[in-house]
């Protein structure tokens, strides 16, 4: 009998490596166990749900007497995110949404609840006008307080404020001594 064509050495290498994967897929499956698995809580000291704000009125405020709403990052949880930007640190939050240097404005450009949050950005209860990009490796927190909040902090504040809480660093031994 005479093929009409002549089997190529790759062919023939081809086929065969075909047929012996055949063979290995008709193999029964091994039963394999797989390692347990640990699921443990947050790191000891952890607190990711503060109680306390001092957006409310410049002293730590229970949150339940502040009547608007409320979304505090503090240091524990910036740092689980790993958020390096103050953009990082606010991809979670509802309500912000984020602009990319639209209208020819530089910097980080935040919208609250639908309204321009660019002179709504607060540093330690003191308004922060700077048009640049902020890092949070200097917050202690970052609080978001949703609504309108001119009664706290003067015009503007439609949509509500974003008050950045910088770290307190503790006083020198040597300051402490007489």
């Amino acid at each position: 009998m005479k093929y009409p064509h002549k089997l190529r050495p790759v062919a023939i290498a081809c086929m065969a490596l075909a047929s012996g994967t055949v063979f290995a897929q008709t193999t029964p499956p091994q039963d394999t166990t797989l390692p347990e698995v640990k699921v443990r809580d947050a790191p000891a000291g952890a607190d990711y749900n503060p109680a306390t704000s001092s957006i409310g009125g410049g002293v730590d405020t229970p949150l339940r007497d502040i009547p608007q709403s409320v979304t505090v990052i503090n240091s524990t949880l910036m740092q689980a995110q790993g958020a390096t930007s103050l953009a990082d640190a606010l991809r979670n939050v509802p309500g912000i949404t984020m602009g990319a240097a639209e209208g020819g404005s530089i910097g980080n450009n935040f919208n609250l609840r639908g309204f321009s949050a660019r002179t709504d950005l607060y540093l330690d209860g003191m308004r922060d006008r700077g048009q640049f990009y902020r890092d949070v490796f200097s917050l202690d927190a970052v609080e978001v307080l949703q609504g309108p909040s001119s009664m706290l902090f003067g015009r503007g504040s439609t949509g509500g404020v974003i008050n950045q809480v910088s770290k307190v660093l503790p006083l020198p031994h040597s300051s402490l001594r007489t």
